[in-house]
């Protein structure tokens, strides 16, 4: 599951590259309107994709795949 859509929802840093993060983490504490917009296309992206229903589907489907198995 991509709950990070890097430059929509938040950056995503390079596995173990303190370089990325520290860029990620600056970036969003100096520009106010980056962090809120963000923020927003984040809760939007999760109201939308994320509802209770279709995490049920998710697991049922899930369930499904595991007994056939």
């Amino acid at each position: 599951v991509d709950y990070v859509r890097p430059g929509v929802t938040g950056y995503l840093a390079a596995r173990e590259s303190s370089k990325d993060l520290r860029r990620g983490i600056m970036q969003l504490l100096e520009d106010d309107t980056l962090r809120a917009t963000l923020g927003r296309q984040a809760r939007e992206m999760v109201v939308r994709e994320y509802t209770l229903k279709q995490e049920v589907e998710s697991y049922v489907q899930l369930f499904h795949n595991l007994l056939k198995q």
